[in-house]
């Protein structure tokens, strides 16, 4: 048992892909279903869609390859007849996902050369790097064009000539890590993964009720595209390739993406780890990636001789702070001043009730309780016994009383009296004994 947990360990740890998209690589359909089925393909002249071509086209499946490159796409079109079977067939349809208005005229071109679409792969995109207020809100709106209004334009036109031919259509869209958790180095472009995250969800939902639209939302992590390469920042001279390290393979995402897309799931992560597992644990802790281990400190400046502003720390909470904060309290700062006060100019000692020795003697629990009947002979300090303090005198121990008996009979009145031999304690000469502690005196004085 604990060997096959260390091996499920281990492979979670090497996957690069969430588990159910991994075991529907190992058990589910393959992209060979997609054969014969008609796969519109946006953003295909190069990157993650360039290499999804070719899957699809070694599956048998009849492509529309669109782009901005035309000779770029006309290239890959020739890979994806030399890779494809005897029902490959590819169509390029060049245009500019941002030029709403010619959306419709696609449409026709792709209905009336193949008679339907079966798969919209909304694959083109844009992405830049920098801080948030790198940018402006015009580039901003320009990449929102690209990455959303363009993609979801798109998807209406042909959700309406499906629904007009009563068909069912499958509608994917590749978003990005970046949709399910902000980046620090992409604002932009994750607020507009965020966007179509948010806009082919609610497709989902809305499918899953009329049972006329499927819907696949593709979440690959770092890839190793042009795209990465495009969204360097110029004004930064660092390479792109460094910003973001463990890329996958464009090859390894466009596989998980055609396995996806083939047995038509929802959403599905396509990352390597340990990006992965972290994504994982942002599920259940979503601050995993708002602390950030490096200060401003710390951060090189972009530009030589701009010196970084040294933000002050706030102060935290303290009873300290001024007499009108919400954290101070007068009573409490009464006490501590009338604590103060005595602490100068009065020796503070330990209150009676918690003293436990008195010159490293114990104090007599009995004597407390008031059933000590051992007086001066008990071997325990009583509280009532003064406490020599050092430095202090000590004062001399009073003498033993002594009980000085009546005389006897024929005793002379000049003849001084002996003094008592068995003493007893609580006498002393300022006391007349009784009758009865007289006669026991005499009993014992003749017996002795």
């Amino acid at each position: 048992m604990a060997v096959f947990i260390v091996v499920s360990w281990m492979w979670l740890f090497r996957a690069d892909a969430d588990l159910r998209l991994l075991f529907v690589e190992k058990f589910g359909n393959c992209p060979g279903i997609l054969e014969d089925h008609v796969v519109w393909i946006t953003g295909a002249s190069g990157g993650i869609g360039e290499w999804l071509s070719y899957k699809l086209a070694a599956a048998g499946a009849r492509l529309v390859l669109s782009g901005t490159n035309e000779e770029k796409l006309a290239k890959i079109q020739e890979q994806c007849l030399a890779l494809g079977t005897s029902y490959t067939k590819v169509l390029v349809l060049p245009f500019d996902l941002t030029d709403i208005s010619c959306h419709c005229d696609k449409v026709n071109t792709v209905v009336k050369h193949f008679g339907m679409v079966d798969v919209l792969v909304n694959n083109a995109g844009k992405c830049i790097f920098g801080d948030f207020d790198h940018y402006n809100i015009e580039e901003d709106r320009a990449l929102f064009n690209v990455n959303v209004f363009g993609p979801v334009a798109l998807t209406r036109h042909v959700l309406a000539r499906a629904r007009a031919a009563k068909r069912r259509v499958h509608i994917v869209a590749t978003t990005s890590i970046s949709g399910l958790q902000g980046t620090r180095v992409a604002p932009v472009y994750s607020a507009t993964k965020h966007a179509v995250q948010g806009y082919f969800e609610s497709l989902m939902v809305q499918g899953k009720v009329t049972g006329m639209t499927d819907v696949t939302i593709l979440c690959p992590g770092p890839v190793l595209t042009p795209l990465v390469q495009r969204a360097h920042d110029p004004r930064d001279d660092a390479p792109a390739i460094e910003k973001t390290p463990g890329l996958l393979l464009p090859e390894r995402c466009a596989q998980l993406m055609a396995v996806a897309i083939a047995n038509k799931l929802g959403t599905v992560w396509i990352c390597e780890n340990p990006l992965l597992s972290l994504f994982y644990l942002n599920q259940y802790m979503p601050d995993i990636f708002q602390s950030s281990p490096d200060s401003d400190e710390e951060r090189p400046n972009k530009e030589p001789g701009v010196k970084s502003n040294d933000r002050p720390k706030l102060p935290g909470p303290s009873f300290q702070l001024t007499t009108s904060s919400v954290f101070s309290n007068p009573f409490r700062e009464e006490e501590v001043a009338q604590a103060t006060i005595l602490e100068r100019h009065v020796k503070m000692t330990t209150p009676v009730s918690q003293q436990t020795t008195v010159n490293g003697k114990q104090i007599c629990w009995n004597y407390r309780k008031g059933r000590c009947r051992f007086g001066h002979n008990c071997k325990y300090v009583h509280d009532s016994d003064v406490v020599n303090l050092p430095g202090t005198a000590q004062e001399p121990e009073p003498a033993e009383p002594e009980v000085v008996a009546a005389s006897p009979a024929g005793a002379s009145k000049g003849q001084p009296s002996q003094p008592r031999q068995n003493k007893r304690p609580g006498l002393s000469d300022s006391i007349v004994p009784s009758k009865k502690a007289m006669k026991f005196y005499h009993k014992t004085q003749g017996k002795s």
